[in-house]
């Protein structure tokens, strides 16, 4: 599926709150089980690192959120809070450059 929301980097140890105001993207290196509780509470996934049968991909089937996995470096060539588009599907990410803090 199709999701579009905010980049919001996950770190690897990783609690963090997801804001209620608007859709994010939940942009992370790996899934790690105790992070499991933000699957539903996000528009969409993107995974540096993982494959179909990776812990990412079946929680997001489960719970039919979208996700891109296998996107090298994600963390560090997404911006923070750039508005993201992703395409499970074709396995897209795309996105809106920041100029002076504005998408």
């Amino acid at each position: 599926g199709r999701a579009s929301g905010r980049a919001l980097p996950i770190p690897a140890a990783g609690g963090l709150s997801i804001p209620a105001s608007e859709p994010v993207i939940a942009v992370l290196a790996a899934l790690h089980p105790a992070q499991s509780h933000l699957i539903p509470r996000v528009a969409g996934l993107v995974v540096e690192r993982g494959g179909l049968l990776s812990h990412a991909a079946v929680l997001a089937r489960e719970y039919g959120v979208p996700l891109v996995i296998g996107v090298p470096e994600a963390r560090t060539q997404l911006p923070p809070g750039a508005r993201l588009t992703i395409d499970g599907s074709r396995g897209t990410v795309e996105w809106e450059e920041m100029r002076d803090g504005i998408c």
